[in-house]
């Protein structure tokens, strides 16, 4: 995994303050293995990285409201629930500690569709993990510098 994400050189972010995500896979879906290359990617660019399963939309909110984060990725494969995610996000910003908190998504439904992020109410999309990280970080914006002796 090292090879696709880079050289596992953490860094932090420029304003000292840990940046927190939670990333899951839409309810009901069944891919996984492109969520653990994102959370590779916000470890090694030094986020707080929360992975998790959820069974249901309401096993989800209750990690959204349980938690601070700055930003929710949510992977999403298939386009049938495409609605059921609008109202999700809808919840999700409701019930989140973080009343700015950005919202990302990505997976195959919005691959070849990447403006169908603001049609979901997500703050954007994002094609890949390295994407993934860019993008959260000028949603909250976070000036990143390397670790102190590198």
């Amino acid at each position: 995994m090292r090879d696709i994400t880079g050289s596992g050189r953490r860094v932090e972010p420029g304003d000292g303050r840990t940046r927190h995500a939670l990333l899951f896979h839409f309810p009901r879906e069944q891919h996984r293995f492109g969520l653990s290359l994102v959370q590779e990617m916000f470890l090694c660019s030094g986020w707080q990285v929360t992975l998790v399963a959820p069974a249901s939309v309401e096993e989800a909110t209750e990690v959204v409201r349980d938690s601070w984060f700055d930003v929710l990725g949510v992977s999403l494969g298939n386009d049938d629930l495409l609605n059921d995610l609008t109202s999700a996000i809808s919840t999700w910003r409701r019930g989140s500690r973080n009343q700015a908190l950005a919202v990302l998504v990505g997976g195959p439904a919005f691959l070849d569709h990447p403006e169908r992020s603001g049609e979901v109410g997500a703050d954007a999309s994002a094609p890949n993990a390295r994407e993934a990280v860019k993008i959260a970080e000028h949603l909250v914006g976070v000036g990143m510098r390397s670790p102190r002796g590198n």
